[in-house]
């Protein structure tokens, strides 16, 4: 066989053109690229959470009466209700 023939409509082989390497592009010199400036803002909240001791001591013997209570469904009582919401408005409108 001495030569190549084309098969189907596709004929033999062209000739591509050369391709020249993209030329670099440099950055702007405007501030849109700089780095972002990281910022961490702390609430009062996290801040007083911050403040207490983390190695004040757990008194269990609370923690349990107060967990075995609420599992028994008598723990939420009117009495605590209204303290807790008595304290709650004492402490939003402390805020305002």
């Amino acid at each position: 066989m001495t030569g190549l023939s084309s098969i189907g409509s596709i004929g033999g082989a062209v000739r591509m053109n050369s391709v020249s390497p993209a030329k670099p592009v440099s950055a702007p010199a405007s501030s849109c690229l700089a780095e972002p400036e990281d910022r961490v803002e702390i609430s009062e909240a996290a801040r007083r959470r911050a403040a207490i001791d983390p190695h004040a001591e757990v008194r269990m013997e609370k923690v349990s009466a107060v967990l075995d209570a609420i599992a028994q469904g008598t723990y939420e009582t009117p009495y605590k209700i209204d303290v807790t919401v008595s304290r709650l408005l004492r402490d939003l409108l402390a805020g305002a």
